[in-house]
This record gives structure tokens, C-alpha cells and sequence, in this order.
């Protein structure tokens, strides 16, 4: 007889940010600032005795092989003789800059700790869930402020208790939109001139916002910074200039979408023309068994 559990983590969106390397994987990472999503992942584990460790991960109905999820259990349970089956459910899309990967090692591990009982604290788990994502490149600073919810800003890079951010919580309605196709995290961050570009203009975004850490201040910034670092096509400054009549809107990092808050019924109608809407707010809560 197996036993189950699950987990919902928020997604989670970077307005800014700046690459943070370091040898040791819990310090490398990076510091920005940005928003958790009240959609994200769902996920639910099922854990069995068998001869050696078996690890299925099925991403929307699935399978998935060596994913981020994956290099994070086995992390987690190295030797044990368990078979475990993952059933993980994206509420966003995937390599559009919601925080997905990070959403889905998160809420597997904690799912996983519940389901086979461990004594295991958040710290423990959100350092294996980062260090998971980081070695697989597919984002560098979700998976912290995945815990706690609200508006995150990353003052020090890294995992607990290393990383530092300081939180404040939003009570505001978003609208995301998906202009196109996906965006590789790993392929981006590969040319040193971009990666040079984002660096320079992310570090005067943060030393900015830690003056004046406010929504406003986060779009504002975030808005420059997508222009500035080269980082937005043609066709993604101009949804952020149509949704100015209505609100505010910034660049997702790392995707092909936009976010915006103000007038949410004619953002969305705005954001319609360019791809495909949809609509959540700010989750002021973390990871959590459910």
C-alpha cells in the first residue's frame, strides 16, 4: 500500500534581475524583484516500496524525462528503495517566465516530504528544489521567493540562508498574456554580451527599488529594464505601451508575455490582440501541502 500527498507552489514572475554566479550552488542564483501568481502547479505524489529508486515524473498527462522535478527527487531521496510517481499539473505555460520549473520541483518535494513523512524543514527543501533548477539552468531565482508569497524583492542570491528577501504582500488583480513562443532560459543566458546587458542594468534596477520598494516602483523599473537590456521585442514594448492607457505592464523574465495591473476587464481586452490572456493576482502564500 503506497501513500499520497500534494502540494500547490504559486508560479512566480521576475520583473528584473541580476545573474549571480558562485561555486557553491546554494549562493549562485540571482537578485531582482517580482511577483508569485495565484495559478502555478499542483502537484501530486505517490510513494511505494520497491527494490531500488524509480522515478516517474508526468508533467499535464506526460511523461517527462530527466526533468527539473526529477534531478530534485532523486536528490532527495539519493539511495532509498521507493517507487514514486509524480502527476504534476502546469497552470501557466511553460518557458513563458512564470516561475513553471521551479513551481513544479518545489511543489513535488513538498508533496514528497508529506507523503513519506520526513522530518525534513521548508529550508531544507527549497535548497534542493533551487539547487535542482539552477544545475538545469532553467531559471535562477524562483524557487526562493516560491515559498513565501507576495511581492519578493532578492536582495542576495542564492537559497536559504543565504539568499535574502524582503517580502511585502499586494492585494492586486494581474493579467498576463502570451505573445509567442516559448523562451529557453539556458539558451539566453548562454551570449555574455546579453548577459553582460542584464547585469549592468539589473543591478541599478535593485539598488533602486530597495530605495522605493513598491508595486509602482516594480513596474516602472521593470518596464525600462526589458527595453534597456535588449531583452523585448518590437511587438512586446508595444503591449506594454497600449496597456499604459489602462494600468501598467512589464516583460515576464524570461518569456514571450507581458504582466499588467490596473484596469483589468480593458487590459485584457488589449492584451487580446496580442495572444493569450489570462487573468490571476498576486498570492500572498507560499508552497504548501493541500
Amino acid at each position: 500500500m503506497g501513500s499520497k500527498a500534494s502540494a500547490f507552489c504559486p508560479g512566480h514572475i521576475t520583473a528584473f534581475f541580476e545573474i549571480c554566479e558562485n561555486e557553491d550552488i546554494l549562493k549562485k542564483g540571482s537578485r531582482g524583484a517580482g511577483l508569485c501568481l495565484s495559478r502555478g502547479v499542483i502537484a501530486q505524489v505517490e510513494v511505494e516500496r520497491a527494490e531500488n529508486l524509480n522515478i516517474t515524473v508526468n508533467i499535464d498527462g506526460s511523461r517527462i524525462e530527466d526533468s527539473v522535478t526529477e534531478l530534485a527527487i532523486r536528490r532527495m531521496l539519493e539511495d532509498e528503495k521507493l517507487r514514486v510517481t509524480v502527476e504534476s499539473e502546469n497552470q501557466l505555460p511553460v518557458s513563458q517566465g512564470f516561475g513553471m520549473s521551479g513551481a513544479g520541483a518545489l511543489s513535488s518535494v513538498v508533496a514528497l516530504n508529506e507523503a513519506v513523512g520526513s522530518s525534513r524543514t521548508i529550508e531544507e527543501l527549497v535548497q534542493i528544489a533551487h539547487a535542482a533548477e539552477v544545475r538545469s539552468r532553467t531559471g535562477f531565482g524562483d524557487v526562493y521567493p516560491q515559498t513565501l508569497g507576495g511581492m519578493d524583492i532578492r536582495k542576495r542570491p542564492g537559497a536559504p540562508p543565504f539568499g535574502e528577501i524582503e517580502k511585502h504582500v499586494v492585494e492586486r488583480e494581474l493579467v498576463l498574456c502570451v505573445l509567442g513562443k516559448k523562451m529557453r532560459t539556458k539558451d539566453l543566458l548562454q551570449d555574455e554580451e546579453t548577459v553582460q546587458r542584464i547585469n549592468r542594468f539589473g543591478s541599478d534596477c535593485i539598488e533602486s527599488i530597495v530605495q522605493t520598494p513598491t508595486l509602482e516602483r516594480l513596474f516602472s523599473l521593470g518596464r525600462d529594464f526589458s527595453i534597456k537590456s535588449g531583452l523585448a521585442s518590437e511587438r512586446i514594448v508595444k503591449a506594454i505601451e497600449d496597456c499604459e492607457a489602462y494600468g501598467s505592464a512589464g516583460m515576464s523574465m524570461l518569456g514571450n508575455s507581458v504582466f499588467a495591473i490596473g484596469d483589468t476587464d480593458n487590459l485584457a481586452k488589449t492584451l487580446e490582440r496580442y495572444g493569450i490572456v489570462i487573468e490571476c493576482r498576486v498570492e500572498n502564500l507560499g508552497v504548501r501541502a493541500i
